[in-house]
């Protein structure tokens, strides 16, 4: 059983209820608050981010656990990619949300190993599967 898939399977579930619980909140909060506009849109986008790279975290531990043994190296490196690539791409926007605003230099690089770890998916899914 290949366990550095299941980092991401916890990691993206842990994450994608920390996303649900925004996404209440804002719902509960609403567009009449005094939340600054910026501030709520940077939520926003946190939380649909969020969702996404967090479910994609869980698909691609599954797929690392299933197909990634024949390529341990390379299930490590897209495994602690996402995982990086996710905090720091949907991450800093919770960051952003809650004042810190320099966090959203850091953005661009989270989404550059977003995209590093789902071509490096290609080949790991590819090497399991034959």
């Amino acid at each position: 059983m290949n366990l550095i898939g299941k980092k991401n399977i916890l990691f993206g579930l842990y994450f994608f209820v920390a996303t649900v619980g925004l996404g209440l909140f804002l719902a509960k909060v609403g567009e009449n608050s005094e939340i600054p506009d910026q501030t709520l849109k940077m939520l926003k986008q946190a939380h649909v981010h969020g969702n996404l790279e967090s479910l994609l975290n869980v698909i691609f531990g599954f797929l690392i656990v299933n197909y990634g043994a024949q390529s341990e190296t390379l299930s490590k490196v897209a495994s602690i990619s996402l995982i990086l690539g996710t905090l720091c791409h949907s991450g800093v926007f919770y960051l952003y949300g809650l004042g810190i605003e320099s966090a959203m230099s850091i953005s661009p690089v989270g989404a550059l190993l977003v995209l590093v770890s789902i071509v490096l998916m290609i080949p790991i899914t590819y090497k399991g599967v034959r």
